[in-house]
């Protein structure tokens, strides 16, 4: 169930984008991955039910294996005797060589999206400031949690926020606005920034109240799903 409580309408500020990142990690396969490029594929053998093709597999390899474990406790054993660290490093400095870790490239996650925007508000009148100043209220109202209960122990958690980008074709009164199917669409978010700069010219001015004449207000957001192929056919 989705309850809206309040609403806004603003103007499309500049920058309007939409940035994915993927994440991705460097994996030291090590003895495995000498294995797989040696043509040992022991995985493959055991996917396809050849258990006789895999003993087999793994029994030739056995040798490599006992080999490299004989040097690893060879090392070990130096460094447990001599109470130095670093022999494995001395030893490869020596010779010239050092061993190949077969980094394999390996997936991780998805980065969450996140949208940034500023507005820039310049009031002429008293009824303006005050429509900007709701709109800054609502913002910082909806980013933050709220007490709950008389002792205080839990936080309620924020609101949640649905972004859309609107355009009318023109500005009479019966063209209604319509969702912009061009830009990406956003999902649920949380607002993770507001940023409100009342002086943003280097320079106190304001009117003969003290209301200011001119005020900057830049929102973070971050969605709360995340994005997959299925996603971007969505339009997303």
């Amino acid at each position: 169930t989705t309850r809206i409580t309040d609403s806004v309408a603003l103007y499309l500020p500049p920058s309007i984008g939409n940035t994915q990142t993927a994440s991705y990690g460097d994996s030291a396969t090590g003895v495995a991955g000498y294995l797989a490029l040696s043509g040992v594929d022991l995985v493959k053998a055991v996917k396809d039910h050849d258990f006789a093709g895999a003993a087999d597999t793994l029994f030739d390899a056995a040798g490599m294996l006992a080999t490299e474990a004989v040097k690893k406790f060879a090392v070990g054993a130096v460094e447990g005797f001599t109470g130095s660290e670093g022999v494995q490093q001395t030893f490869d400095k020596a010779f010239g060589q050092t061993l190949n870790p077969f980094i394999e490239v390996t997936y991780n996650s998805v980065g969450m999206r996140q949208f940034d925007y500023t507005f820039k508000f310049a009031p002429t009148s008293a009824k303006e400031t005050a429509e900007v100043q709701a709109i800054i209220k609502l913002f910082r109202f909806h980013m933050l949690p709220e007490m709950k209960g008389d002792i205080h122990r839990y936080l309620t958690l924020p609101s949640t926020f649905d972004i859309h980008y609107m355009f009318q074709s023109s500005v009479t009164d019966t063209d209604a606005a319509r969702e912009n199917s061009f830009f990406n669409k956003i999902a649920t978010c949380v607002c993770t920034n507001v940023d409100v700069n009342y002086t943003p010219d280097d320079g106190i001015q304001s009117f003969s109240d003290g209301a200011p004449t001119q005020i900057n207000m830049t929102l973070g957001f971050k969605e709360t799903e995340m994005m997959t192929k299925q996603k971007v056919n969505d339009g997303f």
